[in-house]
């Protein structure tokens, strides 16, 4: 005789729906949709309402994945919401999200901008930077860190730096500030400490080729205004006003300049790679009315340039009646007065470390009045009546 085996229950696939009675007679079907990551039980009156919701559940899970069944119900409410918000401009969650997520990670910084201006100085020491460069730098902040006082540097937008460039009126003071934020905040992306430069999103007055463009003939001084200079110098100023006039040298090369470079009896100033930053290495002749500026100097050893130098400038300048100083006047009146004598661009573009081109450009000029160029060149410690050097060259 034949006995029965009970038949086993069919495997159920997820989610499991359960056949619930209730105290008070009521039956439901639970439609189990939990998982390891979240999810949620819903009940229904009907068998087929809750097979109907199971289904769902299941190509949710294979299009979303079981992360889907982590979102609440007031979480899709709210997602539909926000969609609805964002759908009259064409744009999705995730591109919302991508748009906030960077004021997030810019905000989240607690540093102060003041406690991030003494780190980048600090950094800059240790880099042994030049120390007008620190100087210049620490000036900037310091205008940055006034104009946003107690604030947390990632909470400053470039909107609000371009509102504090359009505070200074003269272009190049804006720029150099311009400069010194985008430094400034660039070391804060190094440091992790912003993800973004609002700096960067700044605008120049003008680019570097729109400067270069629309530079004129380069503005110089009168012989009779350097000779003022000259004549109100200390002995710790007036090696600087003499070269940079007779000689042309750079006021970035003047900082490096040493005594050691001049070569007396070559009658030639080195100026080396390490002093000269943009051209590279060349010699300059000394001018013979230069050389009798210098005389005095000729022991002298150490750099050319000395401190207090800011305030001997300034104090000179005051003596000598100069109220406006055009930029780089005493190299451009060098290029000016010597291409008037020589008219020779290419050894001029030599002494100076430019192109003929530009040599051409800007220092070429009809001078106000016919013999400037003859006095400048026979200016020298009280011997300005002598006779000029000959007209085909000055040195």
């Amino acid at each position: 005789m034949k006995t029965s085996t009970p038949k086993r229950r069919a495997k159920q696939r997820w989610p499991f729906i359960k056949k619930r009675t209730y105290p008070n007679g009521t039956i439901a079907w639970q439609v189990d949709a939990r998982t390891k990551q979240g999810g949620e039980r819903k009940a229904f009156e009907t068998l087929v309402a809750a097979e109907t919701f199971a289904e769902q559940c299941r190509v949710r899970r294979g299009n979303e994945g079981l992360a889907s069944f982590t979102i609440t119900e007031d979480l899709r409410i709210e997602a539909g919401k926000c969609m609805e918000l964002l759908a009259p401009y064409g744009k999705s969650l995730t591109d919302a999200v991508d748009y906030f997520l960077p004021f997030l990670k810019r905000t989240a910084s607690p540093k102060l901008l003041t406690v991030l201006v003494d780190e980048a100085i600090a950094e800059k020491k240790e880099r042994k930077l030049e120390k007008p460069t620190i100087a210049e730098f620490k000036c900037r902040c310091k205008l940055l860190t006034e104009a946003f006082p107690g604030r947390n540097c990632g909470t400053i937008t470039a909107e609000e730096i371009s509102t504090w460039l359009a505070t200074f009126e003269h272009p190049v003071t804006r720029d150099n500030c311009r400069k010194a934020a985008v430094n400034l905040f660039n070391f804060a992306v190094r440091k992790k400490l912003l993800p973004t430069n609002p700096a960067i999103d700044t605008h120049r007055m003008q680019s570097k080729k729109d400067k270069k463009r629309k530079r004129g003939k380069a503005e110089i001084l009168t012989p009779a205004q350097i000779a003022a200079l000259l004549l109100n110098s200390n002995e710790e100023i007036l090696p600087y006003f003499a070269i940079a006039a007779f000689a042309g040298v750079r006021p970035q090369e003047l900082q490096k300049l040493d005594w050691s470079d001049f070569y007396w009896k070559q009658g030639v100033i080195q100026i080396r790679d390490e002093v000269s930053n943009k051209t590279g290495p060349r010699t300059i002749t000394i001018a013979p009315n230069l050389a009798e500026w210098l005389k005095p100097y000729h022991k002298h050893t150490g750099l050319v340039r000395t401190p207090p130098w800011r305030r001997y400038f300034r104090e000179t300048r005051i003596a000598a009646g100069i109220t406006r100083w055009p930029d780089d006047c005493l190299r451009h009146s060098f290029a000016t007065y010597w291409l008037e004598i020589s008219q020779d661009a290419a050894a001029l573009a030599l002494q100076m470390g430019n192109s003929v081109d530009v040599i051409l450009d800007h220092y070429r000029q009809i001078l106000r009045e016919p013999d400037d160029a003859v006095q400048f060149w026979t200016m020298a410690p009280g011997k300005t009546g002598q006779t000029p050097p000959a007209p085909q060259d000055p040195l």
